[in-house]
């Protein structure tokens, strides 16, 4: 089942130095992002951030944090569940 998600970022916030500038000339962003265990107080369920290189998370470096979004539609619910069953510990279709 596909879900939707929809989610603002912070451009403000973007390093120029993270942009990378393709073959073709087009820059791109290379962005992480994860799901929430639980909606946060103003019901987003996941975050955004931008990727760091395996030598920024080995030296702790901050993430740079851009946003947060909202899973949509009939595939929130179904996502809520699943997140609910994985935190309990249960695989969901193990019987």
């Amino acid at each position: 089942m596909s879900k939707l998600r929809t989610f603002s970022i912070c451009v403000d916030d973007i390093p120029a130095e993270k942009l990378v500038t393709a073959k073709n000339g087009k820059r791109y962003l290379n962005l992480t992002s994860w799901d929430n265990d639980e909606p946060d107080k103003y019901g987003n369920d996941f975050s955004v951030s931008i990727s760091q290189s395996k030598e920024e998370r080995e030296a702790k470096q901050k993430k740079v944090y851009l946003g947060n979004g909202k899973i949509v539609g009939v595939a929130r619910a179904a996502v809520r569940h699943q997140a609910a069953m994985i935190c309990r510990g249960k695989r969901l279709g193990a019987k």
